[in-house]
């Protein structure tokens, strides 16, 4: 009896890891990236727009509080 080579998959050198990782070309990668852009915008940016828009009311820690826009900065300010 005689026995058939088997061919073993050799390991392609050369290749980078770029090469290797190519998922095309466009707007893939960006799709990949944007939950987590998404995610570090939500995380990092509705603090600051939260301690803006506090700074912006009468009494932020208030149920009740009023809008008075630059007023609290003008009176820190001293004017």
């Amino acid at each position: 009896m005689a026995t058939q080579a088997v061919e073993v998959a050799t390991k392609r050198k050369g290749l980078g890891l770029r090469e290797r990782l190519d998922v095309g070309s466009g707007f893939t990668p960006y799709f990949l990236v944007l939950p987590t852009i998404i995610v570090i915008v939500a995380v990092a940016g509705f603090p600051i727009v939260n301690s803006l828009w506090q700074s912006l009311q009468s009494n932020p820690l208030s149920p009740s509080s009023n809008f008075v826009g630059l007023q609290n900065y003008a009176q820190v300010l001293g004017k």
